[in-house]
């Protein structure tokens, strides 16, 4: 599917959930066969699985589910398999307990046998490992993340694969999402506290020309003492270019993402990454100021009730302005979240 296939798609999906459903047929009937016939299988994933959003915000999720109701594989898509228990040893880590999860696999903790000390494991989903691509940037997160040394990025410690199951091992946080913060506006004390840290992080991933690509609340740790640490650099992009990014021009991503798919959050995702531009550290500063946005107001720059109308905002929507939300804000502060979620 290339780019243009894949933004009528949209286009049309979107066109069509913003009608009922017994208004969706005129206005799908003027539409080719080849695309109509694509768009009919996205309502019918949409219909099948109720709110986008369950899928985790991501457009290529809907496109595998949309794929798999279409053969009637529908239930191995929702299916997230069971990877490892506890007791299991993974190299010399002994797995304690589940963690979490995330967009491609699940988190324990464990115990480094040699060493002595926790740590959290983190195993490539078996069903993303068949999938092209997937291992590809799992170790490619691994990369990302090794490369920085930082403490306001979780530290990975190794990579490995044990029983066809490839990990990595990193620092186990101790602690909350930001996303778990972030259940009303934060007082400002902690947003500068907060942002600084994570602005830091940043700085450090851009000097060593590495964009995050999913920068979120949900990949923001707070630990107990309230150090914010980045995590999930599956989305990872190596610069090649030695000099910094300059107005106007584009770098050129070392592993480019598949032609007619968007990877990231919709709600985070910079207008560039929308519409197939190359990502470069600005994007990263776009999704940094809807977190800030977020923070300073306990509700998301971007809404909606699907992930395209989130999309759709990012492209050609403005967030109320901070000043009329949080009046109490110092002008400097509103101004530079507006300057991240500049469009252009």
């Amino acid at each position: 599917m290339d780019d243009v296939s894949w933004r009528r798609i949209t286009a049309l999906f979107a066109a069509a959930l913003e009608r009922e459903p017994a208004e969706r047929a005129a206005l799908l009937a003027a539409a080719e066969p080849k695309l109509r016939a694509e768009v009919d299988s996205l309502l019918a994933a949409h219909e099948a699985i109720g709110p986008l959003d369950r899928l985790g915000g991501h457009i290529d999720s809907l496109l595998a589910v949309a794929w798999a109701s279409t053969v009637g594989g529908l239930g191995a898509v929702r299916e997230r398999a069971t990877s490892v228990e506890p007791g299991q040893r993974l190299g010399r880590h002994e797995i304690r307990g589940r963690l979490g999860a995330g967009g491609m696999g699940e988190v324990y903790r464990a115990l480094d046998t040699r060493l002595q000390r926790e740590v959290a494991v983190k195993v490539l989903s078996r069903r993303l490992l068949a999938r092209p691509g997937s291992l590809q940037r799992f170790e490619q997160e691994a990369r990302a993340a090794s490369a920085l040394n930082h403490p306001n990025i979780v530290t990975v410690y190794d990579i490995g694969e044990e029983s066809s199951f490839p990990y990595i091992v990193m620092e186990l946080v101790e602690g909350e999402s930001l996303r778990q913060v972030l259940s009303e506006p934060l007082p400002l004390e902690r947003l500068l506290f907060l942002a600084t840290q994570i602005a830091d992080g940043l700085v450090a991933a851009h000097e060593r020309r590495i964009v995050h690509g999913d920068l979120k609340p949900e990949n923001i740790l707070v630990n107990r003492e309230g150090v914010a640490k980045i995590v999930d650099f599956g989305l990872a992009r190596f610069r090649l270019d030695p000099e910094p990014t300059v107005a106007g021009a584009a770098d050129t991503p070392e592993h480019p993402p598949e032609v007619g798919t968007l990877q990231g959050t919709p709600g985070y995702l910079a207008p560039e990454v929308v519409t197939g531009e190359a990502m470069d550290p600005r994007s990263d500063q776009f999704s940094f100021g809807a977190i800030l946005y977020e923070m300073a107001t306990g509700a998301r720059a971007f809404p909606g009730r699907t992930p395209l109308e989130m999309l759709a905002r990012s492209l050609g929507a403005e967030p109320r302005p901070l000043s009329e939300v949080r009046p109490d804000l110092p002008a400097p502060i509103a101004n530079a979240v507006a300057r991240c979620l500049r469009k252009a």
